[in-house]
């Protein structure tokens, strides 16, 4: 979902709100306006392949990590260091059928997230 939010904010003409308005939380779309704030913020960003756990099942971490060069890298059995810029919090909702990101930014506490 991390993946289809960052996509969708750089659609053609600027920021495909009918996908955007779906893969959010109903209760954070008020927050996001058009979405031209978040994609400005996150311009020129990639995003590592794993998510970061929580203390919930429920809530995810996705690292929005700066991308200067658009080059892809695979780091096995070591340590790389990338700047990250944002993550994103994602809270899974079965009743929207699944997850859904709920803040950009600084990580959400679980408890401040809606279940």
């Amino acid at each position: 979902m991390a993946r289809i939010f960052i996509t969708a904010l750089y659609g053609q003409g600027g920021p495909l709100l009918h996908v955007l308005r779906k893969v959010v939380t109903p209760e954070s779309l008020p927050a996001w306006g058009d979405f031209r704030g978040v994609a400005g913020a996150l311009e020129g960003c990639g995003m590592t392949s794993r998510v970061s756990p929580s203390d919930d099942p429920d809530v995810v971490y996705a690292k929005y990590v700066t991308d200067h060069d658009g080059v892809t890298y695979q780091v096995q059995g070591g340590e790389m260091m990338m700047m990250v810029r944002a993550q994103a919090t994602l809270v899974r909702r079965p009743g929207l059928g699944g997850w859904r990101v709920h803040a950009v930014g600084v990580p959400l506490k679980p408890e401040d997230v809606p279940h």
